[in-house]
């Protein structure tokens, strides 16, 4: 029962790696036609062309804590087929709906959200891509007692693949 959360990650790791069809042959390109051919200038520069972002999403597994029987959440993110753990928090996490990112304080360019909350306090996470093959977790808090408004947001983590 102590390796669950474990096999349970890495089976839905091995289940999202052969979720595609790996059985279509891909066509081969057209041949190239007899025209001269052009010389592009700068195109690595040109600002129409979107970066090379990594996607990532989080994973989360639910447990009880054997001596006091709350609720626990382990948050791993998983990109590019490597899981990487990011917070053991106590309540039942769940994802966030995109709709409510901005209600939370949440970038728009965050590629994901999950929230928990237990017993009067608040743990919160979201994932932000960035161009050098990577992506920042960053972490917010909330209290029933706190004095500052919001979510305390700050870069938690830094994950490189």
């Amino acid at each position: 029962m102590k390796y669950f959360p474990f096999l349970l990650a890495l089976a839905f790791l091995v289940y999202s790696c052969n979720s595609e069809d790996n059985t279509k042959i891909p066509t081969p390109p057209a041949p190239p036609e007899a025209k001269k051919p052009i010389e592009v200038k700068n195109k690595i520069n040109k600002p129409d062309e979107k970066p090379n972002t990594v996607r990532g999403k989080f994973y989360i597994t639910h447990e009880t804590d054997s001596e006091s029987e709350m609720p626990q959440s382990v948050i791993y993110v998983i990109c590019r087929a490597e899981t990487t753990l990011v917070a053991k928090v106590m309540g039942d996490a769940a994802l966030v709906e995109k709709s409510q990112f901005s209600d939370m304080d949440i970038p728009s360019n965050a590629i994901t959200a999950c929230a928990s909350w237990y017993a009067g306090a608040g743990d919160y996470f979201y994932l932000i891509p960035d161009k050098r093959n990577m992506i920042k977790v960053f972490q917010g808090w909330q209290d029933e007692g706190q004095e500052t408004p919001g979510y305390h947001w700050k870069k938690a983590k830094e994950i490189h693949f």
